[in-house]
């Protein structure tokens, strides 16, 4: 484990070499850097690792990698873009909560579960691709809550949209559901004020109150 603030306004630093012993970090541990290349052959981003890495624009991370941890980039509020390794199986909760600046993410074809509010109240992120063939199997609590999403399609992998996951996106429009979700939170596009269409299976409910949006029912 890494304590809080250990590298903290190292300024000159660009670079960092983990190892799969390391788990667990503190809180702005690199703190005023804004460019890092993470080297090791590393197979999980330690959890906590960038949290609070305010000034963070830039990152490279290892193709070695496979996990997100937990809040491992929560609240790199100038964080831009990332490219997410094209092994990734998994997001641990808030991995990028709060990344205010977050603008789109491409979600490998390897990515199996993203956590509870991974994407959580990233106001810029208008864009979320998922690569094809898609191994995710289910979009989780808040996932997107109070994203900038314009539309989002729903891969054809996915068997579950839960609770809040979609919650509060404000500029979402249009929505395709694939007919492989068979589970639909009662709240999962609550609140997103500018819905206008969702397309999905019949076999489906979704409840919007308040406001009128057109269902296209495959």
């Amino acid at each position: 484990q890494i304590g809080n603030k250990c590298f903290s306004n190292c300024l000159a630093l660009k670079k960092v070499t983990l190892q799969n012993s390391l788990t667990k970090s503190g809180e702005s541990i690199f703190n005023g850097i804004s460019k890092l290349e993470i080297l090791g052959d590393i197979e999980m981003i330690p959890n906590n690792f960038l949290y609070m890495s305010e000034s963070l624009h830039q990152i490279t991370i290892p193709s070695s990698v496979k996990t997100i941890g937990s809040k491992s980039f929560y609240r790199c509020l100038s964080l831009h873009s990332i490219t997410i390794p094209p092994f990734v199986t998994s997001f641990k909760s808030f991995s990028f909560g709060s990344c205010s600046s977050l603008i789109e993410i491409t979600i490998p074809s390897t990515v199996q579960s993203i956590g509870n509010s991974t994407f959580y109240n990233c106001k810029a992120l208008e864009k979320v691709t998922f690569e094809e063939p898609a191994s995710i199997k289910s979009i989780g609590v808040n996932c997107f809550s109070m994203c900038g999403l314009l539309n989002i399609s729903i891969p054809s992998s996915v068997t579950s949209i839960e609770e809040g996951a979609f919650k509060y996106c404000n500029n979402l429009e249009y929505v395709v559901i694939p007919n492989s979700v068979t589970s639909l939170a009662k709240n999962a596009f609550a609140l997103c004020s500018s819905l206008k269409r969702v397309t999905m299976p019949s076999s489906l409910k979704l409840e919007i109150v308040g406001q009128k949006v057109e269902i296209i029912n495959t």
